[in-house]
């Protein structure tokens, strides 16, 4: 071993190791090749500080370091510049997403639904506001067993529960003694309710007159029976998807709420030709609704003749008659519409495979001609029937120039002909608050501009399946009263 001078110091301080000091064993020691420094992204030692470092750019110095270096000689490294935060669009503010920018009264509205489990009471809050509320807890299937007393009382005259999939019997019983001064009771999807729920709406809910159930598959006829015995001054019943319910029940109804103004079923599907020929002894009827009633016309022979009784017996008094999903619905029926409905302002006949295009032209011609309303017909819908063609859209553009709502959805037989006639600024419909296109593949941007333009009033459109419209027209900002007013609702734009 070499011995250590005397003047050699045992302080390490005065010692500054050379660049790319390293031991020669290490395995980690990096080598040149050439000028290359290694590889992207390989691990190199600073030629400074020895300290590690991941090779990004051509340097043999550390960030740290070549920021030191780079202030000394004058320089400044280059810096990534910022990205700009895409702006927030906020959408569906309201809940028919009429606003731009939520109102301070809406944004209190969805916090009270976010946080519904943490409020103890609403305290003295309108029923309007209350109804909003209660729609966004059942858009988002929140409504509880525990919550749901919020929206339920002695004091409460209007209770609307629009999602109760999650009450079962004991709290739907529970609903209905609560609420024993409800002037107007819904339900909906209540597809747990019993014959016990029924009865105790029967029995506490003795001063209804509207009741609307969406889904009480359960409960049997009997339960019906006794519920329409009880409830003698109903004015409005609309009951969706009731499977028992049956002719017997329906003869309840007929005998005990003579008064019954507003009926509406839909998915009942055990009324048969019998349970029609009951309905046309309401002599009161002024609004009438028979959707997906029908099973068979091979299991219901007489299905068409109670249908062409009910409607000849009853026409002259509705103001509003919707009949959809009909297997079996003949010119012969239509002839019998058009002539024994003559304050008709509301018709609907979607998905009725039977009807002919002719037979729809001549029953709407004769309609117009009779019609004895002030503004004639102003909501027709005859969604879901594929085989009607440019003749029926030329005679409703025709016929009915006050229509407010419009439904042609799946009428993928039109052509650029009848749609330029809804559109034309002569002589197309100018008053549409609502309309629905949805699969009518000629629909264009010249078309929906149209529509745009003629109606001041539109609210909504409807433009499922419309794939020629593009997204420079369907995407812009479209505002009713000539750009002045509300946004305009356009479902089904692909392009969001």
């Amino acid at each position: 071993k070499r011995k250590r001078k005397d003047k050699e110091s045992d302080n390490d301080e005065d010692y500054s190791a050379p660049a790319n000091s390293r031991s020669a064993h290490s395995k980690l020691k990096s080598k040149k090749t050439g000028d290359a420094l290694g590889p992207k992204g390989s691990i190199r030692f600073c030629a400074r500080c020895q300290r590690r470092y991941l090779l990004v750019t051509a340097s043999e110095f550390c960030p740290a370091c070549l920021s030191l270096k780079n202030a000394s000689t004058g320089m400044s490294q280059p810096t990534k510049k910022p990205r700009k935060k895409k702006t927030k669009i906020i959408s569906d503010a309201l809940e028919d997403g009429n606003e731009d920018v939520p109102s301070l009264k809406t944004l209190c509205i969805n916090l009270i639904a976010t946080y519904i489990d943490s409020v103890e009471d609403f305290g003295g809050i309108s029923d309007r506001l209350k109804l909003s509320i209660s729609k966004i807890i059942g858009r988002h299937r929140q409504l509880t067993p525990q919550n749901v007393k919020l929206f339920i009382g002695p004091g409460e005259m209007n209770v609307d529960l629009f999602e109760c999939t999650y009450l079962d019997e004991a709290a739907l019983c529970y609903v209905a003694t609560l609420c024993p001064n409800a002037r107007h009771l819904h339900l909906g999807y209540c597809g747990r309710a019993t014959d016990k729920v029924l009865d105790a709406i029967s029995e506490h809910c003795t001063q209804l007159t509207e009741l609307s159930m969406s889904g009480p598959f359960l409960p049997s006829a009997a339960a019906f029976t006794n519920l329409f015995v009880n409830l003698p001054q109903l004015v409005s019943l609309h009951l969706k998807f009731a499977a028992k319910l049956n002719p017997d029940s329906l003869a309840s109804l007929v005998d005990n709420c003579a008064g019954l103004q507003s009926l509406r079923l839909e998915g009942c599907t055990k009324l048969r030709a019998e349970g029609l020929r009951t309905i046309a002894r309401l002599k009161n009827l002024a609004e009438l609704e028979l959707s997906q009633i029908e099973v068979s016309p091979d299991v219901d022979t007489d299905m068409e003749e109670a249908l062409s009784h009910l409607i000849t017996t009853i026409g002259p008094s509705l103001t509003m008659l919707y009949l959809n999903g009909f297997k079996n619905l003949p010119d012969r029926i239509l002839s019998d519409l058009s002539n024994s409905c003559p304050k008709l302002s509301k018709l609907s006949l979607e998905e009725n495979t039977s009807m002919t295009p002719e037979g729809v032209v001549s029953c709407l011609t004769t309609l117009a001609e009779k019609n004895s309303t002030p503004n004639g017909l102003t909501h027709l819908s005859l969604n879901r029937n594929e085989t009607f063609t440019d003749t029926c859209l030329i005679a409703i553009v025709n016929l009915f120039p006050r229509l407010s709502f419009l439904g042609i959805n799946g009428w993928d037989e039109l052509s650029s002909t009848s749609l330029e006639a809804l559109v034309s600024q002569e002589n197309g419909l100018t008053e549409l608050e609502e309309i629905d296109v949805s699969w009518v593949r000629n629909v264009t941007d010249d078309i929906f501009i149209g529509l745009m333009r003629n109606n001041r009033k539109l609210e909504k459109v409807k433009v499922y399946g419309c794939n020629r419209l593009t997204e420079e027209v369907v995407g812009k900002e479209w505002r009713s009263n000539g750009g002045e007013g509300k946004m305009v609702i356009v479902a089904g734009n692909e392009f969001v």
